[in-house]
């Protein structure tokens, strides 16, 4: 399997935010293909985008909320995007945008609720702007109200050279593993 190259986060930016103390760096659940049964579990994060042209590597860094009235922390992904996830020339396909913002806000929601499996279940993204590729891109995802029951709310944006790119609301479910293979 491929070795994540954290030459691609070099930029000042992302050293800073690398570098900042209110930040925690946190492992990267999806990158590590198997899991309890072995089976496919993160294939697709893991091992199919993960190459040099495709997802080239991902940084994950948590802030633990500041006060009683935020709802939990937030997530923030660094991705270092290649030049062969494109849907026109050097333009990220709309499905790979999704499927990073699902990756993020899900890493959030497993976070600060009770670690169960979770699936999304509504999913809602707005397009502001393309993001081109390769480049990187700063992901962020917090709790949109206080988690219910089986339920969590996460918002999430996608910002490419300070722009925002995507926004997106979902709510996840709480699901019992037979449940998550369905």
């Amino acid at each position: 399997m491929r070795k994540e190259s954290l030459d691609d986060f070099s930029p000042e930016w992302c050293q800073k935010l690398l570098n900042n103390p209110s930040y925690e760096q946190t492992g990267a659940g999806s990158r590590t293909v198997g899991g309890p049964t072995g089976k496919s579990s993160n294939s697709l994060i893991g091992k199919t985008l993960f190459t040099d042209h495709t997802l080239r590597a991902i940084r994950f860094l948590y802030k633990p909320k500041a006060n009683e009235r935020e709802f939990g922390g937030e997530l923030l992904a660094l991705v270092s995007l290649g030049d062969e996830i494109c849907s026109h020339a050097n333009v990220l396909h709309g499905g790979i945008n999704t499927t990073i913002i699902d990756e993020v806000s899900g890493g959030l929601a497993m976070r600060e609720s009770v670690p169960h499996s979770l699936m999304a279940v509504n999913f809602t993204v707005k397009l502001r702007k393309s993001v081109k590729t390769p480049g990187i891109v700063l992901v962020r995802a917090w709790l949109d109200r206080k988690p219910e029951g089986r339920k969590v709310w996460v918002k999430c944006r996608t910002e490419q050279d300070g722009i925002t790119c995507i926004e997106s609301e979902s709510l996840y479910l709480h699901v019992g593993m037979s449940k998550a293979r369905l």
